[in-house]
């Protein structure tokens, strides 16, 4: 096994820790935040360390097989999120396993927490929750396009996306998406920044806000409601823009042309559709707390900044389930996996109606033809994440809960949405969980990010070895 080169590629990784931390570091100081400042320090010694190491030591780049670039995604999702607890833990705000279990939550964009009374926090820890968010959008973004839809994985529908080819080697693709990754973030960023701008929150808020929004996650600095339909509506585009292709702008700009956008007109299409219907069926609410809820769903973000209640929660649930676009940081299930379904059973139809019909076996306009390989791959996916709900809402059910608030719970994380009152979950508190609900959460964290079959692929691996 080439540990050497699964550690090259984790130390390359763990350069952004190095950039958080340091922040951190500069906004205590900016701001006389002197009494966790250490916490932060040891992230930034550590990370660093880390780096230098991995820079040091010559390894066979080009030698990382499948099994092992598995192995090494992994290794990122268990790993970072322990560097990153150091601040809840030495700062004295959870445990050691609760600190990690913060960390997870935060780095999988799911925003379940630990934390009693966060909104009390001092400023560095509740910029670090956000901003840890943040970092997990970005990682998850850079697996997406560099290794999980890949044509030796195809966990997702890339290829159909895609106008450019990428090359066999994984090295070269990671290097050359990270930098593309990295300008469409900060982009994408910046773009729902500038938006927040025409809201009356902080300075402070809208930044902790822009974090939470871009990597669809929901970790808050503040308990913040809107009452103008006009902010509600800002707040509708941040999240349409975070559920969309991440590439969407430096398409439109003529920056970078490697991925399609047809998908982002369907899902856009998609959206209107729902938020059509659900405001039809819920006439006495307003547009703009329909909107607002929609659009946190598409995005699994899942933050409720309305006072409704009695929105129609299944086509919020449904718009958790199709979720963003592939190149994106929503984790629903895709709307690219559910049309290839669709698709192959229309094709199916059309041969026993016209069996010497020829049809165009495609999505998206894309020139690759949808394979049995693409429509067997995304059924397993599909019934490994309903088999997931199976079993986590099992083990919820040991919890002192409803079986609508266990099936809620269990359908959204494993859809990597924040369980909260947009769905009806008003009262879930997560300390009063045991602590095997707590690591099973853990894992379903994880699971929602990186798919179940990737697991499966790794032990079927491990035991052929």
């Amino acid at each position: 096994m080439n540990l050497l080169g699964i550690f090259y590629f984790f130390g390359i990784c763990i350069f952004p820790v190095i950039i958080i931390s340091l922040i951190n570091i500069l906004f205590c100081i900016y701001f006389d935040y002197f009494v966790n400042i250490d916490s932060y320090i040891y992230v930034f010694i550590i990370s660093l360390l880390v780096f230098f190491i991995t820079k040091k030591i010559e390894v066979k780049k080009k030698d990382i097989n499948k099994f092992e670039i598995l192995l090494f995604s992994l290794s990122i999702y268990f790993f970072i999120p322990v560097i990153l607890s150091l601040p809840f833990y030495l700062g004295g705000y959870l445990s050691l396993p609760y600190s990690y279990f913060e960390s997870m939550s935060g780095f999988t964009s799911v925003g379940v927490t630990l934390i009693q009374n966060v909104y009390f926090l001092d400023e560095p820890i509740l910029l670090w929750r956000s901003i840890i968010q943040w970092l997990g959008g970005f990682y998850f973004l850079l697996f997406v396009i560099s290794i999980f839809g890949q044509e030796i994985f195809e966990f997702l529908p890339l290829k159909f996306l895609q106008k450019e080819k990428d090359t066999n080697y994984f090295h070269l693709n990671f290097y050359k998406n990270i930098n593309f990754i990295i300008y469409a973030y900060l982009i994408l960023s910046l773009v729902i920044f500038f938006l927040l701008n025409f809201t009356d929150l902080r300075l402070f808020e809208k930044i902790n806000l822009m974090f939470s929004i871009v990597s669809g996650g929901a970790f808050l600095s503040n308990n913040i409601n809107f009452d103008s339909n006009f902010e509600k509506i800002i707040l509708s585009v941040c999240f349409i823009f975070s559920s969309i292709n991440i590439f969407f702008l430096l398409i439109i700009m003529k920056i970078n042309r490697q991925y399609s956008l047809d998908e982002t007109k369907m899902i856009l299409i998609i959206i209107s559709l729902i938020l059509f219907i659900i405001s039809l069926l819920n006439r006495n609410l307003d547009f703009a707390d329909i909107f607002l809820s929609v659009t946190s769903s598409s995005s699994n973000s899942g933050i409720n900044f309305t006072n409704i209640t009695n929105i129609n929660i299944f086509f919020l649930l449904l718009t958790v389930f199709i979720g963003g676009s592939i190149v994106s940081n929503s984790g629903g299930f895709k709307l690219a996996r559910l049309h290839i379904i669709f698709k192959n059973i229309l094709n199916e139809f059309g041969k026993l109606i016209i069996p010497s019909s020829i049809s165009n076996f495609s999505i998206f306009n894309s020139s690759e033809k949808i394979k049995n390989k693409d429509f067997f791959i995304t059924c397993f996916i599909f019934f490994t994440y309903l088999l997931v709900i199976l079993i986590y809402s099992f083990i919820l059910s040991f919890e002192n809960l409803s079986f609508d608030s266990v099936f809620k719970i269990s359908f959204l994380l494993t859809f990597n949405t924040y369980p909260g009152s947009l769905y009806g979950l008003n009262d879930i508190n997560f300390t009063n969980f045991n602590q095997i609900t707590l690591i099973a959460s853990i894992f379903i964290f994880i699971l929602s990010k990186i798919t179940p079959l990737s697991f499966i692929l790794l032990f079927k691996n491990l035991l052929l070895r």
